[in-house]
């Protein structure tokens, strides 16, 4: 579906900035898909666990302030302005050391997430299907394969499309599952009471959502 309304790309504008014709909910569905992914099983999931609650509430209080003031005060500058990434905006701002430094900081790091990214898909698949380790990685390197030729093949737009359908899956599936959760564990108190009766320590260190000093 996404190929087809994503159409061909022509030149480097529709690649990098899908023709500027996007509407603003596909473009806020897709930057919440590019906000989550499979890291954020493991990294929510463990430091909730060893650190509170808090942990969780700081890294969304974070990510909805910080792609405010990305949407707001970054991109719509940097856009308008004719530029297609971030590392011309750096060399536009600070100069050509700060492209190339951003360059290779964003590689890296990137490198890193998807490593974490594969790894993790991996582990859902083994662990959830039940799944060889041969079997899993053959469909995690699919997976990768597939979505490499749709951004090549569509650029932006394509990704973008791909996002948002993807985004509204997610969304309905989170409500679904909180509901049913919060269902088996009695809401609120009733985790609290599990986790006592588990261990008092665990409750006190998984509900801990305050400051520690």
């Amino acid at each position: 579906y996404a190929l087809l309304k994503s159409g061909g790309t022509r030149d480097s504008k529709d690649w990098f900035l899908a023709g500027r014709t996007l509407p603003w909910w596909i473009v806020g569905l897709s930057l919440y898909a590019t906000l989550v992914d499979s890291t954020d099983l493991v990294v929510d999931s463990g430091a909730t666990y060893g650190g509170g609650v808090k942990f969780y509430l700081i890294n969304w209080i974070g990510c909805i302030g910080g792609w405010l003031l990305l949407a707001h005060g970054i991109i719509l500058p940097m856009y308008r302005s004719g530029m297609y990434t971030n590392a011309e905006y750096l060399e536009s701002r600070f100069g050509l050391s700060a492209r190339v430094t951003s360059v290779l900081v964003q590689v890296l790091y990137r490198t890193v997430i998807l490593g974490m990214i594969s790894t993790t898909n991996f582990l859902t698949l083994k662990i959830v299907c039940g799944w060889g380790d041969a079997m899993a990685w053959t469909v995690v390197a699919c997976i990768a394969v597939l979505a490499t030729f749709y951004t090549m093949a569509g650029g932006l737009k394509m990704v973008a499309i791909t996002d948002s359908l993807q985004s509204i899956v997610m969304i309905l599936a989170t409500v679904v599952f909180f509901f049913i959760v919060a269902n088996e564990v009695g809401g609120w108190s009733g985790l609290q009471a599990k986790l006592t009766a588990e261990s008092a320590e665990l409750e006190q260190q998984m509900m801990h959502t305050g400051s520690d000093v």
